[in-house]
């Protein structure tokens, strides 16, 4: 048992930290999940709470993450959609 939380603690810091996400939020078009190919940018945050924060300001929308990796923004994610 001592070593196994000996391994815990001597892990790295970045495994502990949550991941950096960008929040983009969508015309109605990406709702649903549906991918965001031929919506429009509305807005974008640095928090999902944030994000949340602007639900109704450009009436129906949908919310997808990325994860940065470096300049780039990679793994598509959808997290809400707002129809107000």
């Amino acid at each position: 048992m001592a070593s196994s939380r000996n391994q815990e603690r001597n892990m790295p810091e970045e495994r502990n930290m949550p991941e950096e996400r960008t929040y983009i939020l969508y015309d109605s078009r990406a709702c649903g999940g549906q991918g965001t190919e031929d919506a429009s940018v509305f807005d974008t945050a640095d928090s999902n709470k944030e994000a949340k924060s602007l639900k109704g300001d450009y009436g129906a929308m949908a919310c997808y993450s990325y994860r940065k990796e470096g300049n780039e923004l990679v793994d598509e994610r959808w997290e809400w959609d707002y129809w107000g």
